[in-house]
């Protein structure tokens, strides 16, 4: 498990890896010819990502040592995650490959083993 300094770099690894997915969600929303519930998807997906994933991770890096905030920002990124980036990812993927006429459609998005103890719903 790390704390402190090393979790501080480890979260501002994630976070310059995850900062370039609204970039992406901006390519792909953008696709001429992506359906609705491509962009449907690529929408949710720019409402929750800078709330639940990039802001989680820079709250980690701010205050690494208090270890009830880093539980409760990792638990909202694994939520996040679960319930509505990786199932707006199942949606988003086939639309765009649909979009550019690329078959057959990706498979569906890896599931981390976080995600087998959430339980709920995709949130509207």
């Amino acid at each position: 498990t790390l704390s402190g300094a090393d979790l501080a770099a480890a979260a501002q690894t994630a976070f310059g890896f995850a900062s370039d997915e609204p970039k992406q969600l901006m390519l792909e929303g953008g696709l001429p010819g992506l359906s609705q519930d491509g962009l449907n998807a690529a929408m949710d997906l720019m409402q929750v990502f800078q709330v639940g994933v990039l802001n989680q991770l820079q709250n980690i890096i701010n205050d690494p040592t208090n270890n009830d905030t880093v539980q409760a920002r990792v638990d909202t990124i694994n939520d996040t995650r679960c319930l509505r980036v990786l199932p707006d990812v199942d949606i988003l993927w086939p639309a765009a490959f649909a979009a550019v006429n690329i078959s057959p459609p990706p498979a569906p998005a890896q599931r981390e083993n976080a995600c087998k103890a959430i339980t709920g719903s995709k949130k509207v």
